[in-house]
């Protein structure tokens, strides 16, 4: 099963991305049964060796294209996870990668398999002070951290420069209320979120705050962690939240209340009403992969105005394991992964 779900994905990933046209798609699977610790994907990563890295609510799973290899949490020993839940993954500019759990951080090295369960030591050593409250590592591997009493921070580590962005209310600060909810990042800047509805967009060439927005709160945006940040390509802002996505579009520059609006507005017909969405992604053919609660993987195409879903079938292992999907990832190959809620991840 491991090394057919391989070669499936290898032979898929061509299939898919050929044409233009939303043509029917044949999914491999992997799940409890090929190794995986946990059927819930919370985050994908493949990282510079080509390791795919599945982290779940009980283990960090590592999977080469044959076998899975699954780290835990042992009481007893202060070189494992920190504990079982795995949220986040980043790769740093050393190839080590920082683990999100919970309200806490690990660093866990892929070659000695060994984890630090104190990265604020390894944080203070390069000028950054402060407890993480969260952190996220872009495409350059400089690091962004939020601090809970030292206000935000840009970490560029092959450097040294490190730059405190402080707590208070002018435009180059950070208030105090602000709790990170998300990140994205386009061309030269990095976008933040808050767990009350606010924006920040950082320019990472000139090391300031460009622009701030209040928009999510003033419309009807309810106080949760759980708002995830997505751009696209054309430069696209879709914050999703519990039961809404909100969409900013770079041309014209305006608001949208809903996906399907924005969707609609794009061209893209028979959108259906109700949509609840867990995740975006586009492929390397510029179209939108979006991850919905119980009605399955739909696919948009902006370029010729068709939108195809793709249901889960008992009788058929070549469609998508589950119609509840939390997590799409894109590859550095093009290649799309998608964690399910109870059924494993798929290509």
């Amino acid at each position: 099963m491991k090394r057919l779900f391989f070669l499936m994905y290898m032979v898929v990933g061509v299939c898919v991305f050929v044409s233009a046209a939303i043509d029917d798609i044949k999914f491999g699977r992997l799940d409890t049964r090929d190794g995986l610790s946990n059927s819930q994907l919370l985050c994908i990563l493949r990282d510079s060796r080509g390791q795919m890295w599945f982290g779940t609510p009980y283990g960090l799973n590592r999977y080469d294209g044959y076998r899975v290899k699954t780290f835990y949490s042992y009481a007893k020993d202060s070189t494992t996870l920190r504990n079982n839940y795995i949220d986040e993954i980043y790769e740093a500019f050393d190839g080590k990668l920082w683990l999100r759990q919970g309200m806490n951080y690990t660093i866990f090295d892929p070659v000695t398999e060994k984890c630090d369960r104190n990265p604020e030591q390894w944080l203070h050593e390069h000028g950054v002070k402060g407890g993480i409250e969260r952190l996220y590592i872009d495409k350059h591997k400089d690091f962004w951290i939020k601090t809970y009493d030292q206000g935000f921070w840009y970490l560029n580590p092959r450097t040294g420069k490190a730059k405190q962005y402080r707590f208070g209310y002018g435009r180059q600060e950070f208030n105090t209320d602000f709790a990170v909810s998300g990140f994205a990042e386009f061309g030269k800047s990095l976008l933040v979120s808050s767990t009350n509805g606010e924006l920040i967009c950082f320019n990472r060439e000139k090391g300031w705050i460009s622009w701030k927005s209040d928009y999510l709160r003033r419309n009807g945006f309810v106080n949760t962690e759980d708002c995830k940040l997505r751009i696209d390509k054309a430069g696209n802002i879709y914050a999703l939240t519990t039961g809404r996505i909100y969409v900013r579009s770079a041309r014209p520059q305006r608001w949208f209340r809903s996906l399907q609006d924005f969707l609609r507005f794009r061209g893209i017909r028979d959108v259906p009403e109700e949509m609840n969405v867990w995740d975006i992604r586009l492929d390397n053919k510029n179209r939108l992969w979006i991850a919905t609660d119980h009605k399955g993987l739909f696919i948009a195409d902006r370029k010729t105005g068709d939108l195809r879903q793709f249901l889960s079938s008992q009788y058929d292992e070549s469609t998508i394991s589950d119609n509840t999907l939390r997590v799409i990832y894109r590859d550095q190959l093009g290649r799309m992964w998608i964690g399910s809620y109870m059924n494993g991840v798929n290509m």
